[in-house]
């Protein structure tokens, strides 16, 4: 198991107006080994290739890093070039809830397919709107299976909402 996350990227948010901002991201597996891109979380500024064969299964990748005093209500999926094989995946906070998110989404669906988090997931309940980060974070995927074919773009609703201090 490896944990993933891009190359020297920080804890931020796009900025283009007060409220809502939205977290983009498109995961083109087959440009990440051909291209690299990644980072180890325990070395996240040290490159290190994808091996040819794409993530393994229990692999993650941080898809979306997200600082502190940001509130993240909903993460979505679509997928542009399904894996052609077998493969789920969850999203969620680690160490909090690993498929709060999303859980056990088949990547393997058709191009065009959307997924979402719904209100029977743990970040969209009754008690838990989203999740708040009290301390930087991120949001992961966890990869079930194998993929070295999916391409899908990712994206979440996010507020920064409080500011905790340095």
């Amino acid at each position: 198991m490896a944990n993933y996350c891009f190359k020297g990227e920080g804890y931020g948010l796009p900025y283009d107006a007060p409220g809502m901002q939205v977290l983009r991201r498109r995961l083109d597996v087959p440009d990440l080994i051909s291209n690299g891109g990644l980072a180890l979380t325990s070395a996240p500024n040290v490159a290190t290739a994808l091996p040819s064969s794409g993530f393994a299964a229990t692999d993650t990748l941080d898809i979306f890093k997200v600082p502190k005093g940001t509130l993240v209500k909903r993460l979505c999926c679509r997928i542009v070039t399904a894996e052609g094989g077998t493969l789920t995946i969850d999203a969620g906070v680690t160490g909090a809830d690993t498929d709060g998110f999303l859980d056990g989404v088949d990547m393997n669906a058709s191009a065009g397919t959307v997924y979402y988090t719904t209100d029977a997931l743990g970040y969209r309940t009754d008690n838990a709107l989203g999740y708040f980060f009290a301390a930087d974070g991120a949001v992961t995927i966890i990869f079930n299976n194998a993929t070295d074919t999916l391409v899908a773009d990712f994206w979440a609703e996010a507020a920064f909402v409080a500011d905790l201090g340095a």
